[in-house]
């Protein structure tokens, strides 16, 4: 089996999508194994769920509310990214929604 970085398998699942042939024959056609294709689509496809626009930042569908400040504000760093939220009441449940979609603790 070779072995292929993330960066080979996004090439792969993208010259899929553009041929003009469905993901089995395109398998068959490059030496693949059809079910580790798809298994490794489901999860790139999921981490860039995560990572909207690959900015490594989260979408979120609501904001905190307009609440008042209630002193200095909440910085969270992971893997190079700071998240700088004003200090409110909904801070706290703000971001555990971000842990939470990230799949964090």
């Amino acid at each position: 089996m070779i072995r292929r970085s993330k960066e080979e398998w996004q090439a792969l699942m993208q010259a899929q999508k553009s041929s003009a042939i469905n993901q089995m024959q395109f398998c068959k056609e490059h030496g693949l194994n059809p079910e580790y294709f798809s298994l490794r689509k489901k999860q790139l496809l999921s981490a860039l769920e995560l990572y909207a626009n690959s900015t490594g930042f989260i979408r979120l569908d609501r904001a905190p509310g307009n609440e008042t400040l209630s002193g200095a504000p909440v910085i969270t760093r992971l893997q190079g990214v700071e998240l700088e939220l004003a200090s409110t009441t909904s801070s706290a449940s703000f971001l555990a929604e971000v842990i939470h979609r990230q799949g964090g603790v």
